[in-house]
């Protein structure tokens, strides 16, 4: 059993009221104010790596997050349970991407936080180191995935989820071989180059749950995936996320691309890497994953309910992305 008391006290807290939140986080009301404890699962680095990127963004004057709290000079508490970290509470509504003042609102404070997130101190540059291109050798690596899928689903062919995805594999391959493709013919190596100098961190969960709408402002929360990359990056998730269903499409795309672009500015060769990564089939190549691959005990009835959903959704996606193209003035060769 958790002792939250005893936790919190290690912070000077003293508990008036406890709340479960998850099995691993704790609402805690004192007199003082309301906290967040979490029973963290990442290491020490990660979260030291984690408190520093908080510690630049509060000096660079961005409020819009959930403040951790230090103990005794670190940013978490290390017991023989478990690591723990405290955070202000950020009290308000939780974000709905279906409404459009919430998803502005999510927009924005994604924009002021990218204005923001770069962390020199990480920064580790040798002049004769070729670019990463950390995102092509992704895609690379996943479409031989998807390749070696097509092989044992073709070696299984009686199998619905293996029919299914031979099926779709046409035009999923297709959406794979042309993100890379425009990848790789866009300015993406200099700007992650760029991105690298500088120590660009992003938030990389920005999933409606991990915004607080605030009296108009989006606040966010949980920076657990925290990490090295592109801007866009964070981007490309907000706009899965948001029009994973579809709905009210054009709407919601203009929202994000005004309420973004107005406070960070974005280039056409962003917009041209961007919409490289949007073509990925992300939730194909994800499932085929954990159907051939991470999941030996699976449950064939919720894959079959997942390939059908999830080919959907990339349906869908092809849609959004033409308004994508023509709300950002992109001319795509073929």
């Amino acid at each position: 059993m958790v002792e939250i008391g005893e936790i919190s006290s290690a912070w000077g807290i003293v508990p008036q009221e406890v709340k479960t939140v998850k099995d691993n986080v704790w609402r805690i009301k004192a007199v003082d104010g309301e906290y967040a404890l979490k029973r963290s699962g990442l290491s020490p680095a990660k979260l030291q790596f984690i408190a520093e990127a908080q510690n630049h963004l509060t000096h660079c004057g961005f409020q819009y997050f959930s403040h951790p709290l230090f103990c005794g000079g670190a940013p978490f508490l290390e017991r023989e349970d478990g690591i723990y970290t405290l955070y202000e509470w950020v009290a308000g509504d939780r974000c709905d991407f279906d409404h459009l003042g919430h998803l502005k609102a999510a927009a924005e404070t994604l924009a002021r936080f990218h204005l923001v997130s770069r962390l020199p101190s990480v920064v580790k540059i040798k002049s004769h180191k070729k670019p990463e291109l950390r995102w092509v050798r992704r895609i690379s690596t996943r479409i031989e995935d998807m390749e070696r899928y097509a092989v044992v689903a073709s070696e299984h062919a009686e199998g619905f989820f293996e029919k299914m995805y031979l099926a779709f594999y046409g035009p999923m391959m297709k959406k794979a071989s042309d993100s890379r493709r425009l990848l790789l013919s866009s300015e993406y190596p200099r700007l992650e180059e760029e991105a690298r100098k500088v120590g660009s961190f992003i938030h990389y969960d920005v999933a409606a749950r991990n915004f607080i709408i605030q009296d108009g402002k989006a606040y966010l929360i949980d920076f657990d995936y925290c990490a090295r990359d592109l801007p866009l990056v964070d981007l490309m998730r907000l706009m899965k996320r948001s029009l994973k269903y579809g709905n009210n499409a054009e709407n919601k795309l203009k929202v994000i691309i005004e309420g973004y672009g107005r406070i960070y500015p974005m280039s056409k060769e962003q917009w041209e890497v961007l919409h490289a990564l949007l073509l990925f089939p992300q939730k194909y190549w994800r499932l085929a994953q954990r159907y051939f691959q991470n999941d030996p005990h699976r449950d064939n009835d919720f894959f079959k309910k997942r390939i059908r959903t999830a080919v959907a959704e990339l349906e869908r996606e092809d849609q959004w992305i033409k308004i994508f193209r023509r709300y950002t003035g992109l001319e795509v060769a073929r």
